[in-house]
This record gives C-alpha cells, sequence and structure tokens, in this order.
C-alpha cells in the first residue's frame, strides 16, 4: 500500500535535503546537490548537462528510473521561485533512500523522470523572475528566443513525455498554517 500523508510528512521531516530559503539557493549549491545525487544514487540518478544560460550557466538534466513512461518535470523556469527546486531534490532523495521499498521499486520500474531542477540560474542569481535577457522563459514557448526555452523544448522534443510538470511556487513570503509556518 501506499504510504499515508502523515507518513510521507514524517519522512520528509526526517530526510529531506537541507537547502537554504529562498532567496538563497544559487547554482552552485544546485550544481553540489547533482552531483551528490549521482554520486550516492549509485546509478540510479543520472545526470548531463543539457546546456547553458545566456551568462553560460550550466543548466542540468537528471534522469531517474527505468520505466516505459517518461515523465518531464522543470523548475525555476523563474529564478525567483525556488520551492520547487528544493522539492526535486527532496524527492530524488527520497528515491535513493527508498528504492527498496514495493511502492518506490514499482514506481522506479513504471516510470523514467527526467528532471530539470533549475530553467533559469542567472534568473535565480538576481532572484529576479526573467532570464538575463530580460525575458520570461515561460512566455517563450513561441518564439523560443532564450537558449533556456530552447533547451527546454529540445529536451521535450527527445524524450517524449507523456506528462510534463511545469513548477512554480507562490511568493515567497506565502505560508500555510494559522498561525503561518
Amino acid at each position: 500500500p501506499a504510504p499515508t500523508p502523515k507518513a510521507l510528512a514524517r519522512t520528509w521531516d526526517a530526510e529531506r535535503v537541507p537547502l537554504p530559503p529562498p532567496p538563497l539557493v544559487t547554482h552552485a549549491m544546485v550544481e553540489a546537490q547533482v552531483a551528490r545525487l549521482v554520486r550516492d544514487s549509485r546509478g540510479l540518478i543520472t545526470s548531463e548537462v543539457l546546456g547553458r544560460s545566456v551568462e553560460g550557466r550550466a543548466i542540468h538534466h537528471l534522469t531517474v528510473g527505468r520505466g516505459a513512461t517518461p515523465v518531464l518535470l522543470w523548475s525555476q523556469m523563474h529564478g525567483d521561485e525556488p520551492t520547487a527546486t528544493s522539492a526535486l531534490f527532496d524527492v530524488c532523495q527520497w528515491l535513493i533512500t527508498h528504492r527498496e521499498d514495493p511502492i518506490v521499486a514499482r514506481l522506479l520500474d513504471s516510470l523514467t523522470m527526467h528532471v530539470v531542477p533549475m530553467l533559469n540560474p542567472d534568473g535565480a542569481e538576481r532572484f529576479q523572475r526573467r532570464n538575463a535577457q530580460g525575458i520570461d522563459i515561460n512566455r517563450d514557448a513561441l518564439h523560443l528566443q532564450t537558449p533556456e526555452g530552447q533547451l527546454l523544448k529540445a529536451l521535450r522534443d527527445r524524450v517524449q513525455p507523456v506528462i510534463g510538470f511545469n513548477l512554480h511556487n507562490q511568493n515567497w513570503r506565502t505560508s500555510v498554517g494559522r498561525p503561518p509556518q
């Protein structure tokens, strides 16, 4: 059976990847986490550099799983939205740690996840929505004026996912609970 939401919350509290709060998640931290995940996964996670941003920062593509169903997930298309980047690292860590659990093994056998943890590293370095060209990459699908948008489309065309998750977040000051946490 699948873990309950409470069990997942306890696991997240115990195992999440300790990254700083926004806006302090930097491209250097992403590069360090990518290297660590690949090393610690013992072959479960592979990585490639898709290409470079306007200012020459690497844009990473992680591949996780061995299933016939491709899924594409990307984060930080807006440089000032880092919470999904941290969440993707948490998910990858959970998959590594629990790879032998039946539910995770079934997930890994069913899906091949293609993960781009930070699509807009130049915007992330400035904690701004747009890339270094001043273009909102989320609005660039038609014209493909940005190298970041071109790289994402090329990856999409190559892996042909059955579904794509364009991960965003609320304003970094937004929280949940009463009182907010």
